[in-house]
């Protein structure tokens, strides 16, 4: 399958849903200074535009202030085939 074209205002969405997202209090609610934290990403057989969340994601828990020392990525393939 082709890849999926992000929109084009993408990096602006991403931005809006971290700093206020649906049903829960945005990271700089959630994180403190100091903490460790695991962010799970899916395998590249699916669509999640990783590649743009990740930054604006890594960006946000440093604003934070958690170090990326403290920050575990886990990839979750899942048992798809």
């Amino acid at each position: 399958t082709a890849p999926v074209q992000p929109a084009p205002a993408a990096a602006a969405s991403i931005a809006a849903a971290l700093a206020a997202p649906v049903g829960t209090p945005s990271l700089h609610r959630l994180v403190r200074p100091g903490q460790r934290v695991a962010i799970l990403v899916d395998d590249g057989t699916r669509k999640t535009p990783v590649r743009r969340i990740l930054p604006a994601l890594l960006a946000e828990l440093d604003a934070v202030g958690v170090a990326r020392e403290a920050v575990a990525i886990v990839v979750a393939p899942g048992t798809h085939r």
